[in-house]
């Protein structure tokens, strides 16, 4: 069966050569701005995105084209474009004829069945990345109705997804103050106690403020040894330090940023602290559980006597000292350019609260429940959220092949609603520039 179904008698079957014009003219990104095509479209990219060159090694896009990737990796990165511009070789830039509106195209290419049918007839040698070619793409048969239905088609779906897409905005709002709230529990936590009627002194800090009497003020460097063990070869775990915290990074999938050679990364071991405090702004700290190396230039640290002092305590205020960017005004470099690093001496000699070691692991408890029960609400959230972007796929599906008779059903006035989501997958990802630690 096709991957399109049964269709309705009044429908048409053609195939992508007799519906759009392959557009092949080679240009410039200096002269055409870089458009990045992700899984929400095509947009201009962002500014930070360096151009490659001034050679002809762009393809042209023109505002109402229709741009699609070709490798697998990227699949579902398509998107009818807005804007002039250009895009990297591997995409398939396409115009619509007469016979097919730009937007219902949007909505039938992008659609799962088209995009499976897509990927399936590509060719190439590496499991799990081929790539299909404008010859095997122009024979594709695709639904097409008469264009006045197209065109009701499309209004249906734009009114149900603008719909979908306020839900999706309001669960998401959701997320985000119990991001805020649980953010601010963990911050009045580490920093003030979980005792409301303890009394308070000033601790002579600025960023602090005022702890309960009883806590010290200390320094970073008082509690803690920067350590640094260089792997010398490789077969490690490689570790990256996410803002999700530390991540085993697979390295056989070529995402992201890699390096050729890992054998002078450094050693984490359980129990170590590893930081990435070369960039204040998309940082973070992490406490390992697992053995690893990570990069020679992030900062790998670990308590001097973790008898006296609580990881899980720790750990919580300094990840606070990142979400309020405490650290970033102990920084320096260039924060226009993502590089903006805590110095060794900085952070040594950063003064932080210590509360008795009985005091940090209630604390740590405390945060322990009360951040499941945040999180919990937060990944019920995202569940219904996965729902209804399931429902969203589904719907556009079922009308760009004829399942569901839109013609007579009449499309009331609504607020349209954006996809807060959509943003670009930059096409050209940029290494990361790490600078030499003085560690």
């Amino acid at each position: 069966m096709s991957w399109y179904g049964i269709l309705p008698d009044r429908w048409d079957v053609l195939p992508i050569r007799k519906l759009f014009n392959e557009r092949k003219i080679k240009v410039s990104d200096v002269d055409f701005v870089p458009l990045s095509v992700g899984k929400y479209g095509t947009v201009p990219q962002r500014d930070n995105v360096a151009k490659s060159s001034s050679s002809d090694n762009r393809k042209l896009v023109m505002k109402g084209d229709y741009v699609i990737n070709s490798r697998s990796d990227r699949k579902g990165s398509s998107g009818l474009s807005a804007f002039d511009g250009s895009v990297s070789l591997i995409y398939h830039v396409l115009t619509p004829r007469d016979e097919i509106s730009g937007p219902f195209a949007h909505y039938l290419i992008r659609s799962y069945g088209f995009t499976e049918e897509f990927y399936r007839n590509g060719r190439g040698i590496v499991a799990d990345l081929w790539t299909t070619g404008y010859q095997e793409m122009r024979n594709i048969i695709i639904p097409i109705p008469p264009r006045d239905e197209q065109d009701q088609i499309v209004r249906w779906l734009e009114w149900r997804i603008s719909h979908i897409n306020k839900l999706v905005r309001s669960k998401r709002r959701e997320i985000e103050c119990l991001k805020e709230l649980k953010n601010a529990i963990i911050s009045t936590a580490v920093t003030q106690g979980i005792n409301a009627n303890v009394n308070m002194k000033d601790s002579g800090v600025k960023w602090l403020g005022t702890i309960p009497t009883h806590w010290q003020v200390s320094t970073i460097k008082k509690h803690f040894r920067i350590k640094k063990n260089i792997a010398g070869n490789e077969g490690y775990n490689v570790l990256s330090i996410t803002q999700h915290g530390l991540k085993v990074k697979n390295v056989k999938s070529n995402e992201g940023q890699i390096a050729q050679d890992y054998s002078g990364y450094q050693f984490v071991n359980p129990g170590d602290f590893a930081m990435n405090h070369m960039d204040l702004i998309t940082g973070y700290v992490d406490y390992s559980k697992i053995y690893g190396v990570t990069s020679p230039d992030y900062r790998v640290f670990q308590l001097r006597n973790d008898s006296e002092d609580s990881p899980e305590y720790f750990l919580k205020l300094l990840q606070n000292c990142y979400h309020r960017r405490i650290f970033y005004t102990f920084g320096r470099g260039a924060a226009e350019k993502g590089r903006w690093r805590l110095p060794r001496e900085n952070f040594e000699a950063f003064d932080i609260p210590v509360p008795p070691f009985e005091e940090q692991e209630a604390i740590a408890d405390y945060l322990k429940k009360k951040c499941k029960e945040i999180d919990d609400l937060s990944l019920k959230l995202r569940k219904e959220i996965s729902l209804v972007e399931e429902y969203k796929t589904r719907i556009i599906s079922d009308a760009v092949t004829g399942k569901i008779d839109l013609r007579d059903i009449e499309v009331p006035n609504y607020e349209a609603v954006e996809d807060e989501s959509a943003t670009a997958d930059d096409e050209n990802g940029t290494e990361e520039d790490l600078g030499d630690d003085e560690n």
